[in-house]
């Protein structure tokens, strides 16, 4: 499904937002006069909302859900189980905070053969992927040095090992001379290895 999403976007048909954060809401849908059956802490907790958030008759307003569970003196887990319980009596609505993906429309929803695809350019498309990702896996596991491996993709037959790269400086040992200083100087083997690009392990030997 995610793959057939992607898919239209690139077509520019909309925009796939994977993380879209969602902030609590509330709308009142009663009046004071309704709260007399309730509890004290309960009528007190909807009158604390009331006079803070008086927008909220009108239409849904974001709350700071946190604070008004620490002034009623509960865990904002219980507090949403309180408003909860509101809403099921019709009292308010509650929009708890979410976070999901969402899709937004770049332009007037399209026909359905805009969006539509062949079973053969799908699977094409995933197999793409995947040999994609298994030969990034490929490279970043290779033991060859890694300017090497790019010039080779690039069609280059230079093999001269840059020296710098993290393959080629993992088995690095560097001048015991520079290690012992540094140890005198009071840095730790993780500040050495870090500054120096070596092999931790190696190093620790």
């Amino acid at each position: 499904m995610l793959n057939f999403i992607k898919l239209i976007q690139q077509r520019g048909y909309w925009q796939f937002i994977e993380s879209a954060f969602t902030v609590p809401k509330i709308k009142f849908t009663s009046t004071p006069e309704n709260w007399n059956s309730l509890t004290q802490e309960s009528k007190e907790v909807l009158v604390a909302l009331y006079r803070m958030y008086p927008l909220a008759v009108d239409g849904p307003v974001r709350f700071d859900r946190k604070r008004l569970a620490a002034m009623a003196m509960l865990t904002p887990s219980d507090f949403d189980k309180l408003l909860l319980s509101f809403q099921t009596k019709g009292l308010i609505e509650y929009q708890a905070a979410d976070n999901k993906s969402a899709i937004q429309f770049m332009e007037p929803r399209p026909a359905d053969k805009y969006v539509s695809f062949p079973s053969t350019f799908v699977d094409a498309y995933i197999n793409a992927k995947k040999e994609r990702t298994h030969a990034m896996l490929a490279f970043l596991k290779s033991e060859e040095c890694m300017t090497t491996q790019i010039a080779h993709y690039f069609g280059q037959t230079d093999d001269k090992q840059c020296g710098v790269c993290s393959t080629c400086t993992f088995n690095h040992y560097p001048d015991p001379m520079i290690i012992e200083q540094m140890l005198r100087d009071g840095h730790s083997f993780d500040d050495i290895w870090f500054d120096l690009n070596c092999n931790p392990d190696e190093l620790k030997n």
